[in-house]
C-alpha cells in the first residue's frame, strides 16, 4: 500500500529588521515545520550568497526550498531590503518580482506598528552586534544614540514596509499580514493563524524558543531622550521624508564618492 505523499507547502516570511520575525522562525523550527539556516534564517542574507558566483533566481529558491523540506513543507525568511538588491542587479521590476518564486508560495508579512522603536532597536543591535537575546543575556551595555542616525533609519524603514506593501499589492498576493505589537502578548494567536493559514495540522502545538525580548532599560534611556522627527507634527514628518526621498540619492552618491576617494587614499599610502 503506497504511503500518502506530503503535500508540498512553500512559505516566506516577508519582513523588515526588527519585527520579531526571528522568534517566529525559531517556533516553527521547534515545531518541525521549518529547516535550520544560519544566520536567521535568512535564506538571501549576504553571508549565505557570498560564496555563490550567480545572482540568485527562481531555480535558486526552488533549490533552496526542496533542500530545506520537511514533510512536505518548506519556509525561510526573506528581509525584503535583501530581496530588493537582487530585484537591482537583475533589473527586474517588483511587478515580475513575483516570478522568482514557485508557484502558490505563501506570504507571511510580518510587520511593526511603532517605526521608532523598530529603528533604535536596529541600530542598538548594530553598535552592540548582538541581534538576537536569549535566556542567559550578557550584562546591559550603555550606548547613546543621535536624532539624526535614528531618523535616518526611520526613513529606510518606512520605505522598506512600503515596498513590501507595493510588492503583495502588484503581484496580487493575499498574504497572511501579522504585527509586532498584536501578537507581543498574544503569541499563541499568532502562532495559531500562522499553522491555520499555512494548514499544518499540529496538534497541541507548544510555543518553544530560547528567544527573549531584547527592549531593556537602555532602550527606554534612548526613547526618553529621543526629540527627532517622531515626536513633531504629521505635517513636519511628511516634510522631512520628503526630503530624504529627494536628497537620498545625492547622499549615496557622496557617500560612493568619499569611500572611492579614502580607498585612493589609503592605495596611495
Amino acid at each position: 500500500m503506497k504511503k500518502n505523499t506530503p503535500k508540498k507547502i512553500n512559505y516566506v516570511i516577508l519582513t523588515s529588521p526588527r519585527t520579531g520575525s526571528t522568534f517566529f522562525c525559531d517556533m516553527l523550527y521547534n515545531l518541525n515545520i521549518m529547516d535550520k539556516i544560519d544566520p536567521f534564517y535568512e535564506i538571501l542574507h549576504p553571508d549565505i550568497l557570498k560564496n555563490s558566483k550567480k545572482i540568485p533566481d527562481k531555480n535558486f529558491l526552488i533549490n533552496e526550498f526542496d533542500k530545506h523540506r520537511i514533510k512536505g513543507m518548506s519556509g525561510f525568511k526573506i528581509m525584503y531590503g535583501q530581496l530588493d538588491k537582487i530585484l537591482t542587479k537583475k533589473n527586474i521590476p517588483i511587478e515580475k518580482s513575483i516570478d522568482l518564486f514557485p508557484e502558490k508560495t505563501k506570504f507571511i508579512v510580518i510587520t511593526r506598528r511603532n517605526v521608532l522603536r523598530q529603528a533604535i532597536s536596529f541600530l542598538k543591535a548594530l553598535k552592540l552586534n548582538e541581534w538576537k537575546k536569549t535566556n542567559n543575556p550578557n550584562k546591559q551595555k550603555e550606548i547613546s544614540l543621535k536624532n539624526c542616525e535614528i531618523d535616518r533609519k526611520i526613513h529606510e524603514l518606512k520605505k522598506e514596509n512600503l515596498l513590501i506593501k507595493k510588492f503583495c499589492k502588484v503581484n496580487n498576493i493575499e498574504p497572511l499580514t501579522l504585527c509586532y505589537e498584536d501578537f507581543a502578548d498574544n503569541k499563541e494567536i499568532a502562532l495559531k493563524k500562522i499553522l491555520d493559514y499555512l494548514d499544518a495540522k499540529i496538534e497541541n502545538p507548544i510555543i518553544k524558543t530560547s528567544l527573549v525580548k531584547q527592549s531593556d532599560d537602555v532602550t527606554e534611556k534612548i526613547i526618553k531622550n529621543y526629540s527627532g522627527i517622531m515626536t513633531k507634527s504629521k505635517n513636519r514628518q511628511k516634510i522631512y521624508f520628503l526630503k530624504r526621498d529627494i536628497l537620498n540619492p545625492f547622499y549615496r552618491l557622496f557617500s560612493f564618492i568619499k569611500r572611492r576617494i579614502a580607498k585612493y587614499k589609503k592605495v596611495k599610502n
